[in-house]
This record gives structure tokens, sequence and C-alpha cells, in this order.
């Protein structure tokens, strides 16, 4: 299922809320890892429950078991997750509140368009970090 809901109007203002809550929230494996971050923003942004769809959280606990999880049921692509449910974009159409796939000193990881269209939000194992949106490789518009 990757049809994507309208956007509620006032979406930029829960995207700013979204993101400054997620600041005081630690990196925690399978419960708000990067994956959990960027996809949990669809909710607040449109009401569709996607982490909900995906089974939830908690089926992974390290990073170990995460990337075992990513092989068993997407073949290792980190982009087949989010192609199973939700639209792909090209990166340069990619606008505030929309996933990213990002890839930055050997790493490759989700995060969503920040406010400013100009950076990439991402929750890492040292905290909130942003990253120049130019480091995005993939996108689907949420």
């Amino acid at each position: 299922m990757n049809d994507n809901p309208e956007r509620y109007q006032d979406w930029p203002i829960r995207l700013e809320h979204y993101i400054a809550a997620s600041r005081a929230t630690p990196f925690i494996w399978g419960r708000s890892d990067c994956l959990h971050f960027a996809f949990g923003v669809v909710e607040p942004l449109t009401g569709r429950d996607l982490i909900g769809e995906m089974g939830g959280s908690g089926q992974y606990a390290d990073a170990r078991e995460g990337f075992s999880q990513l092989e068993k049921y997407f073949g290792g692509n980190l982009r087949g997750i989010a192609d199973a449910v939700l639209r792909s974009g090209r990166v340069s159409f990619a606008r505030r509140g929309d996933i990213v796939l990002f890839e930055a000193r050997n790493l490759k990881a989700y995060g969503i368009i920040d406010n400013t269209g100009r950076q990439i939000a991402a929750r890492t194992e040292s905290g909130l970090a942003f990253i120049p949106v130019r480091f995005a490789v993939a996108s689907w518009a949420v």
C-alpha cells in the first residue's frame, strides 16, 4: 500500500512540533531509531499510522537484529522498506516533511526534510542531527 493521504492544513506547524519533540527522545534500536523517526512523521502530518501498518515498534533490539530483519523482508535494501509503503519521487522534488534516505560518512539512514527545506533531520545514536539535503539519495512523498 503506497498511496499517500493528504496532509493536514497545519502540517508545517505539526512538522515543527514533531522535530522539536524528537530532540529529547533517545535513540533506541527498534523503537526510536532513524526508521521510526522518519516514518513516524507521517502520522502527525496526515493521520496515517505508518509505523502501525508496518507492525509497530520493538521488532529488533540492536543494529545486528535490525539489519537481519532488513535482509529477511527487503533483501537488505533500505529503499525497499519505504517503497513498500510510500510513493517514491525524485530527490530534487522532495519537499518539507518528506522522507529521504541519505548517505554521509559511509552511513545510509532515513531522515525527513526539515521546515527550512535545506536540511535533513535524522535521529542518530548521538541525538537528532541535521545534514545538508544534498546528501539525500532517495525520497518518498508524505
